[in-house]
């Protein structure tokens, strides 16, 4: 093999890697961005639940359950979207740990 096609070789497989590197950087950062979505729909959603209960407070309601079909449901919304921002973080963890070729 010549010189001119070991160097051919090499570039195409320094190419090859910089693509999958490049690659696995987007995953990461669009990763991250959902994630910075997720938390701000959870900001929404804490924000609902203090709304409802000075609501409820204003009103003049002494007493006020967590288990309120309101406060539920916005718990629930919230824990859902806590397991989401932990999935993307582990498949983050994966991208991270991920051998170059």
């Amino acid at each position: 093999m010549s010189i001119f096609s070991e160097t051919a070789k090499s570039i195409l497989e320094l190419g090859k890697t910089i693509k999958n590197v490049t690659q696995d950087y987007a995953g990461i950062a669009k990763l991250t961005y959902d994630i910075k979505k997720l938390e701000n729909d959870i900001e929404k959603n804490q924000t609902e639940i203090g709304k409802y209960v000075m609501g409820k407070i204003t009103a003049g309601e002494k007493n006020l359950s967590l288990e309120d079909e309101k406060i539920s449901e916005h718990i629930k919304i919230i824990n859902e979207l806590n397991d989401s921002i932990k999935s993307k973080r582990d498949e983050i963890e994966v991208l991270r740990k991920k051998p170059v070729d």
